[in-house]
């Protein structure tokens, strides 16, 4: 299915207007979403990323977004899958919340797609908010750690 897309965007011309550091922001997003969705986006650009919301492009422009990055920073969710379309040894940069380290529920598919496609994966535990009126955990905002993230880009960038 992966080299039947490829094909078809090579066919379409379409191509990335982004750098290889791909940041997915969810600013638009109405949860699930940094709580200060401004550093995240001051800091991962000093780092190079490109602040990219998928929503505002079409899923061959997403495809393309994706093939040219070799670098891929998001917060655990749908748009994760977009790690499908990078290429062999790029790096995807998870952020989980704490919670998924003991929930039984999440088992790392992210990094199992990853280990097939061979692409680097990296998850970085984060915490997040407790709003009572978010029902689940899992839909929760979470808090941008600049250290723990800068950290690990600094020491694997």
């Amino acid at each position: 299915v992966r080299e039947l897309l490829f094909k078809a965007l090579q066919e379409k011309n379409i191509t990335s207007p982004f750098g290889e550091r791909i940041y997915i922001s969810r600013k638009k997003a109405a949860r699930k979403k940094f709580t200060d969705e401004n550093l995240a986006d001051k800091v991962l650009t000093q780092y190079g990323f490109d602040s990219v919301c998928m929503e505002d492009y079409s899923f061959f422009e997403q495809i393309a977004i994706m093939r040219k990055a070799k670098c891929l920073i998001t917060i655990t969710g749908a748009g994760t899958i977009n790690a499908f379309f990078m290429n062999e040894d790029a790096h995807l940069i998870d952020l989980p919340h704490k919670d998924y380290i003991t929930k039984s529920q999440y088992k790392f598919h992210f990094y199992k797609l990853c280990n097939i496609l061979g692409i680097r994966y990296s998850a970085l535990f984060l915490e997040r908010e407790d709003n009572p009126d978010v029902w689940h955990y899992s839909l929760q905002n979470l808090y941008f750690d600049e250290k723990k993230i800068t950290e690990y880009l600094d020491a694997n960038l």
